[in-house]
């Protein structure tokens, strides 16, 4: 017997607005259903902004971009997760360092995330595995403590809320992706923050089109180049 590991829920309903999108010639990063999605998805999370991306993966290497991570640094992650993670980590040039989970959640560790933190350690990604929040409390106090900002990958954690908050919106960034076995099935991805930022990363994953400002233009020729 076949055992999926989340099949997607696509019915007629879906099938009306994907021929909506087809029959509007809109099949990429334009058109009305973008930007709709990115509002309703930021409010649901009680977040600013949200910005839809390509893939999970490029939400995370955008958002450690944002973050000024580049050869040499060091980025901390679970063990326990699945490869996407760590990719826009070393697409970066940066070193992954991966720290053991908690036996009890199977979550990354903030005893042990201590345990490696170094003058190189620019950033902490926290997985929120197969729903079940990390303990965002002791993160949040170890990012403050160190000045070493969060980007969660909250992709099998949409909904999950930990003290009363959604997970993505405990870090600078909150990272979601939207392939077939996951809690949403759209293809691509998406950033939430209440940064200032989210400006920028729009720009960004949409190759600087439509934009006037000078220094968001260079940040996005820096990306791309990279």
């Amino acid at each position: 017997m076949k055992i999926e590991l989340d099949a997607p829920n696509v019915g007629e309903l879906e099938k009306r607005y994907l021929e909506r999108c087809i029959n509007a010639g809109f099949v990429s990063t334009y058109g009305p259903f973008v930007p709709e999605f990115e509002e309703k998805f930021a409010k649901y999370l009680g977040a600013k902004k949200a910005v839809s991306t390509q893939s999970g993966t490029s939400a995370l290497r955008v958002s450690l971009y944002e973050l000024g991570i580049k050869p040499g640094d060091e980025v901390i992650v679970p063990v326990l997760t699945f490869v996407a993670t760590v990719n826009p980590v070393m697409y970066l040039g940066a070193t992954p360092v991966f720290v053991d989970v908690d036996p009890n959640t199977w979550n990354i560790d903030p005893a042990e995330v201590r345990k490696v933190i170094t003058p190189k350690t620019k950033a902490i990604i926290p997985v929120h595995l197969y729903g079940n929040p990390c303990e965002m409390d002791e993160l949040v106090y170890i990012s403050e403590k160190y000045g070493i900002p969060i980007v969660e990958d909250a992709t099998e954690s949409l909904g999950a809320t930990f003290n009363g908050k959604y997970t993505g919106t405990f870090g600078k960034f909150g990272c979601f992706r939207f392939n077939g076995n996951k809690i949403i099935t759209t293809g691509g991805g998406m950033v939430v923050t209440d940064d200032e930022e989210a400006k920028y990363i729009k720009f960004l994953v949409n190759q600087a089109k439509g934009c006037k400002n000078e220094s968001i233009l260079k940040s996005s020729v820096r990306y791309i180049g990279a």
